[in-house]
């Protein structure tokens, strides 16, 4: 395993378009100022457990194809509130930002962009998910200013519904150049075919 240096930046393409809010359905959070940035990023469930099938007193078979509970568990400091109504799927309603039954969060892919100690790419993108938040939490100013918070949001992901993915979760650039980066974009659906 290669180790990252940093996370640069977070995309979220909103794969059902409905985006009125910003006006696109591609969303970049990267340290730009009032945009948001990157805190941390854990990928988990990329295998599955291993499952022993015993008989005549021995292990006989071991399962052991395919992925785990596949999520991103992602920190991001002050991101707008229009990037997290859109990726929740809150209404808002003359200034007002409803969460409740009707609140249903958009299929959205992700690409987390980070690199080698060498400089170069190494990126991570999952094709079909949703956001969740399950919890805002305030708390006393302190006389000693602290860092910005950051906030947790959780991504819950699915397999590509593309059949020349072969249900695949997960894309990955690893030492990679532009070239390899821009063809997963363009699996993630993040750059126009063509």
């Amino acid at each position: 395993m290669v180790a990252k240096i940093g996370f640069k930046r977070l995309t979220v393409r909103v794969l059902d378009g409905k985006t009125p809010a910003l006006g696109t359905n591609l969303l970049v959070v990267e340290g730009e100022t009032g945009k948001g940035a990157t805190q941390t990023a854990k990928i988990s469930g990329l295998s599955s457990d291993p499952v022993k099938t015993r008989g005549s007193d021995i292990v006989y078979y071991t399962s052991r194809k395919g992925v785990g509970d596949v999520k991103a568990a992602l920190a991001l400091i002050d991101v707008p509130d229009k990037f997290e109504n859109i990726v929740l799927g809150y209404l808002e309603q003359e200034g007002i930002v409803l969460i409740g039954d009707e609140t249903e969060a958009p299929y959205c892919s992700i690409l987390m962009e980070s690199s080698t100690p060498d400089n170069k790419i190494f990126a991570m993108g999952l094709f079909k998910g949703v956001f969740a938040k399950n919890e805002e939490e305030m708390k006393t100013a302190e006389e000693k200013r602290d860092s910005l918070p950051a906030e947790n949001y959780d991504y819950s992901a699915e397999a590509s519904d593309d059949p020349t993915l072969k249900n695949a979760y997960v894309g990955k650039v690893v030492g990679g150049s532009e070239t390899e980066l821009n063809k997963l974009k363009k699996l993630l659906k993040m750059l126009p075919e063509g």
